[in-house]
């Protein structure tokens, strides 16, 4: 997985970056959910209102499945959410924008019905972290899917080494 980490890191990432810097227009997915986030951020009532709440959920406030996502505990949780969506966000959605946003959509529903089916110990939850896992799968499945395609299967096994 270093490997993975690495090679994408230093080669396929940063390179796909860099030739699309100035094409930060067309990531209105990205950029809207990290302003999002940091909006928020800045009114800490907001958050209370918006995060995963068990209880809050049972009365009724069914919103709190989507915007829990966007809520953040502190500083430093919302600075290295925003860092890691803003980098594999703009990656997956400068690639193919339809498949981005549903695993935006498809990612977030997971996770809140995996928290009210299989963990009823978590009562609030906060954070993007879940979905910047979605992303780093969607990510590595482009990743996968161009070193098939260009038969560079050095590349390709990447992806599988620990």
């Amino acid at each position: 997985m270093l490997a993975f980490l690495r090679t994408v890191g230093r080669s396929a990432t940063c390179d796909f970056l860099a030739q699309n810097l100035g094409k930060v227009r067309q990531l209105p997915l990205t950029l809207g959910l990290t302003v999002a986030a940091v909006a928020i951020a800045a009114l800490p009532e907001a958050a209370a209102l918006l995060q995963y709440d068990r209880a809050a959920l049972r009365a009724g406030e069914l919103w709190r499945l989507a915007t829990g996502h966007l809520t953040h505990w502190n500083f430093d949780h919302l600075f290295w959410d925003a860092i890691a969506l803003l980098l594999l966000g703009a990656y997956c959605e400068l690639r193919d924008r339809r498949m981005y946003s549903r695993c935006l959509a498809v990612g977030a529903a997971m996770i809140s019905v995996g928290l009210i089916l299989l963990r009823p110990d978590v009562q609030l939850y906060r954070g993007l972290s879940g979905l910047e896992s979605a992303l780093f799968v969607l990510a590595a499945w482009h990743y996968g899917s161009d070193a098939r395609r260009s038969g560079n299967l050095q590349q390709a096994a990447s992806l599988t080494m620990p």
